[in-house]
């Protein structure tokens, strides 16, 4: 089928991840589990190095694309299923079409080409995101997170983004039970999905690196500020006292 394929020889090792270029794209996966609203999933894409397969993506998640060529159905991840998850390996969606890893398609119409960039990169860590396939250059809507690493796939499968937040999420789906066919008991559905604007993430970001710093700094007068406040602590005990002698004397 279209799954995350299986081992194949000779497999490039490629280049690190660190060479994805500034001006990403952002999208968002919002998931529910049995109808309950889980959280959110934020991607960074990696226009830069796979500028077709980001798009296709990009355009899944905002569902800008109207009708597919080939399916009839609207071109878009919304309601669509996780249909695929495998504890230690991956969770595989992208099927809005049938929802059981047979049907969808990109929004260039059917399938399209393996991105080289993409395949140089490594399935190297949790949280990459990656093109799901059945064979070389048959990519269409189903895509793949990874678990934990699996180098196995490098070279067969087209990396295009990764995970920036929202881990807890991705936490609960690896943690659905699943049927003997990795088919999820309970079912996992994409309730909302779309683009977000980078300025926004970068505020976030900044504002985490604020308070790394301050715990920095912090930390380094922990002696000095610990000192501070045992005086502090005393000086209220004695406060205290003094209202308690008060009351007291009021009650006679």
């Amino acid at each position: 089928g279209r799954g995350a394929g299986s081992p194949r020889d000779g497999a490039p090792r490629g280049m690190a991840l660190s060479s994805a270029s500034d001006g990403n794209i952002y999208v968002y996966l919002e998931v529910e589990i049995s109808n309950v609203n889980i959280g959110r999933m934020i991607f960074k894409l990696y226009n830069g190095i796979v500028p077709k397969t980001a798009e296709n993506f990009r355009c899944l998640c905002n569902g800008e694309r109207g009708t597919g060529l080939i399916t009839k159905m609207p071109l878009h991840f919304q309601g669509a299923k996780f249909h695929r998850v495998i504890p230690g390996f991956m969770a595989q969606g992208g099927d809005f079409e049938l929802g059981d890893g047979r049907g969808g398609e990109s929004i260039y119409g059917g399938k399209f080409s393996d991105e080289a960039g993409g395949l140089a990169l490594r399935h190297a860590k949790r949280g990459l995101l990656s093109m799901a396939n059945s064979g070389r250059d048959t990519n269409g809507s189903q895509f793949f997170i990874l678990f934990k690493a699996a180098h196995h796939l490098n070279g067969k499968h087209c990396i295009f983004g990764e995970i920036v937040d929202g881990h807890a999420t991705l936490d609960a789906i690896e943690g659905v039970k699943t049927q003997s066919d990795d088919r999820p008991i309970a079912p996992i559905v994409v309730a909302r999905c779309g683009q977000l604007e980078r300025r926004v993430i970068g505020v976030k970001r900044v504002k985490r690196k604020k308070t790394v710093e301050e715990a920095n700094s912090s930390g380094s007068s922990s002696s000095s500020s610990s000192s501070s406040s045992s005086d502090k602590k005393k000086k209220k005990k004695k406060k205290d006292k003094k209202k308690v002698k008060k009351g007291k004397k009021a009650k006679k």
